[in-house]
């Protein structure tokens, strides 16, 4: 339930948006969206759909209900969007106007992954590999821990000649989105990491990290705009266990609990919860970086000078990966016997009926799941080894980023195989499970058809509310196929709002 001051300050605030913008005239669905949004927020795990063609003032409308509830219960309020254009509308048209016609100081902030952000670290360490410096002095294993896929171009020698000038005197904070220079495909990869390449507060840069000064201002904002991806990117990260039981969200965005989302052009997340979910594995590209890791996992031991990691000894840890490599050599020998591809197809691809694999593909599977989870917690004592290491310069730097994005890729394989051998639920559509050949590697591939089990588990009933709006969300007013699509929970409300136009 509203308390009356905050029905009162909605109310307040509403007033003075009509006030203080010049021309502006009251639209019934403004107002009945403003009332829906104040509800949903107003009741623990509320939740609340509103198809709201254009033309409603669908921002503003959140931004008062939102804010009002979100300071009275003293949450965050959190807007996601699926483009980069909302995002910008938001932070710097919406949102400031939105504060200034109220008098209101709140803090905003815009989120971001860490892949928009500069590697302080990596930055250093591909500025260090164009010149003799740039070898690391672990005899043997410089090649398997080079930075660059291929030799730089001299655009991309320039164009990190000047990100490294700009980053050092503070004329650039780090956001590659506002980069002081085109940064090629080559070279960003280079100068960012992932969460698998990023060693965190274990990191020399972390206090000069731009990733981790942009989420300290997220922790302090009042408002947050993220995309879509990134927020799902959260809710599917383990939290903190509580009371035994696991949590879900709360890594690089505020806990679920203690946020009021919005997730604003909503149609998209469906897909994207979807694409987050799904799983694929390069049969051939696979094989060759378990090569590649086990050259690395040789340069750990060295370095830490331990005789077993992970209970493992050195000769140990390669015959997991040998086993590992070996059963992914048999997996793809049995589909390239099982299935021949019709020459005439552009882009071949074998599907199970309802889903279903070859059941000795799935054996294969199930082999390959126990296979990854093995040497997926041998890696993680290896790479942890590494990092907690108090000295080794360069070299561990190098192999911290390279374990951790090797365990990314492990737990993505592991996704797939667990996806291919798991048995379909009974109150859910079947998982998809197929192969296709790029060029003439064979790719694995799992995915959920449905976001509707991953939402159930990281937000229904985890977020302490959520407003999902869009112009375009029901088929002629009927909710159903979107309410399945999501899973939605039953007592949602679901409100498809009137043109504010007079349309013929």
């Amino acid at each position: 339930m509203l308390a009356d001051t905050t029905k009162d300050a909605i109310r307040a605030a509403y007033a003075r948006l009509k006030d203080g913008l010049p021309g502006f005239r009251a639209r019934a669905s403004q107002g009945r969206m403003i009332a829906e949004v104040a509800k949903a927020f107003g009741t623990t795990g509320g939740v609340a759909v509103i198809e709201a063609p254009t033309g409603t003032g669908k921002s503003m409308a959140y931004l008062i209900a939102g804010l009002a509830v979100a300071r009275f219960q003293k949450k965050k309020l959190l807007i996601a969007t699926a483009t980069v254009a909302l995002q910008e509308q938001l932070v710097q048209r919406d949102i400031p106007l939105y504060l200034q016609l109220n008098a209101i100081e709140a803090k905003v902030a815009l989120a971001k992954g860490r892949g928009r952000y500069l590697c302080p670290r990596n930055l250093r360490m591909a500025a260090n590999s164009l010149n003799d410096s740039g070898q690391l002095g672990l005899a043997g294993f410089d090649a398997d821990l080079a930075l660059w896929a291929k030799p730089p171009q001299p655009r991309d020698k320039q164009a990190l000649a000047k990100l490294d000038t700009a980053f050092d005197r503070g004329e650039w904070n780090g956001d590659m989105d506002s980069a002081p220079e085109a940064v090629s495909d080559l070279l960003r990869p280079m100068v960012t990491t992932s969460a698998g390449g990023c060693t965190n507060r274990k990191c020399s840069q972390f206090m000069i990290c731009p990733f981790f000064i942009a989420r300290r201002a997220v922790d302090d904002a009042e408002i947050i705009v993220a995309n879509q991806d990134l927020v799902l990117a959260d809710l599917t990260m383990p939290g903190e266990d509580e009371g035994g039981i696991q949590a879900w969200g709360g890594v690089i965005l505020p806990r679920p609990d203690e946020t009021l989302y919005v997730f604003d052009e909503g149609h998209h997340l469906p897909g994207k919860a979807i694409e987050r979910g799904a799983a694929e594995v390069f049969m051939n590209a696979t094989v060759r970086q378990l090569s590649r890791l086990g050259r690395q996992v040789h340069a750990a031991y060295s370095l830490t000078d331990k005789q077993t990691l992970g209970k493992l000894s050195l000769d140990q840890g390669d015959a997991k990966l040998q086993e590992l490599s070996n059963a992914l050599e048999e997996l793809e020998k049995d589909i390239r016997l099982a299935w021949l591809p019709d020459p005439a197809e552009s882009e071949p691809m074998y599907r199970g009926s309802l889903g279903q694999l070859p059941q000795p593909w799935v054996e294969h599977a199930r082999m390959l799941g126990i296979s990854t989870g093995e040497v997926q917690r041998w890696l993680t004592a290896v790479r942890r080894a590494v990092v907690e290491m108090t000295d080794g310069g360069p070299t561990k730097e190098a192999l911290s980023r390279e374990l951790g994005m090797a365990l990314e890729r492990i737990e993505k394989q592991a996704r797939c195989w667990q996806a291919w051998c798991a048995s379909d639920p009974d109150d859910a559509p079947p998982l998809a499970r197929w192969v296709t050949i790029n060029g003439e590697q064979l790719v694995c591939h799992a995915s959920a058809v449905s976001a509707a089990g991953l939402l159930r588990n990281v937000l229904w009933g985890n977020a302490s509310g959520v407003v999902m709006t869009s112009a375009t969300l029901s088929a002629g007013g009927n909710f159903r196929g979107f309410a399945d699509s999501v899973g939605l929970p039953d007592d949602a409300v679901c409100l498809s709002l009137p043109s504010p136009f007079d349309l013929p």
